[in-house]
């Protein structure tokens, strides 16, 4: 059985093994601390100017420090010489932009609401159509909108319970309404999550209703898809997106 004195000095010898692998790794950890602050930062300045695109890079590479600006200049450089030129869809440049993103707290969902807002149908609509123009515009934005948009006619894409829970939740003469204007896909949705009864009663509330405005139709709409991701930020229904 170890004694006293013996137990010390295994701690002891334990201790100086611990910390002599500990400073080990700490030296890795600062000389890379280093080679960022020497090198690095110039290339994910560089990343961001690029990700801005050409017009607002020239902008702001005027307003930067003389240094600084002959850094990114000469990274840049060196990068086209080596025929790496960088594009705002690499994957660096939108991992380097995504993180200023979020570390300004303007990412995600966050990010999207500020587009997604009172968007209506129409609007969607062409975002859909013309993604590829958007996300040349600025990818990260384009695939975080692409990522919560969320349609009338992405109903279809809901399960039944979800469906009658939003239902529970709608005023009948707006489902009406919204239903004037949508495909006949997402009006199946609609009357087979419905009583017999209540579908056919539905059908004649918009056969009656006779003509109307587009303005109206997508506003009701805007109002049940609102509802839906109430229930869906509420935990009551779940929205499944494609990532």
């Amino acid at each position: 059985m170890a004694n006293h004195k013996e137990i010390e000095e295994l701690r002891t010898k334990s201790f100086e093994a611990a910390k002599k692998r500990f400073e080990k790794v700490n030296e890795k950890s600062q000389d890379i601390i280093e080679e960022y602050i020497i090198e690095g930062y110039q290339k994910t300045l560089a990343n961001l100017i690029v990700y801005l695109g050409a017009e607002k890079a020239k902008s702001v590479m005027e307003k930067l420090p003389e240094p600084v600006k002959n850094g990114i200049e000469k990274y840049l450089a060196e990068e086209k010489d080596d025929g790496k030129s960088s594009t705002r869809t690499d994957p660096e440049v939108m991992i380097d932009a995504g993180y200023v993103f979020k570390k300004a707290g303007w990412y995600g969902e966050k990010m999207a609401e500020d587009f997604l807002e009172n968007l209506t149908s129409m609007e969607s609509t062409d975002f859909r159509m013309n993604y590829k123009t958007f996300f040349k515009l600025n990818p990260i934005l384009a695939l975080n909108i692409d990522y919560y948009q969320f349609t009338f006619e992405d109903l279809v894409s809901l399960d039944n319970r979800a469906i009658q829970k939003i239902l529970r939740e709608v005023d009948q003469q707006e489902l009406a309404l919204a239903l004037k204007g949508a495909d006949t896909e997402v009006q199946d949705k609609i009357f087979s999550n419905m009583s017999r009864r209540a579908a056919g009663m539905l059908k004649e509330d918009m056969e009656f209703m006779g003509p109307a405005r587009l303005c109206d139709v997508e506003a009701a709409q805007q109002n049940i898809i609102r509802i839906a991701k109430r229930l869906e930020e509420d935990g009551d229904i779940v929205i499944v997106r494609d990532i």
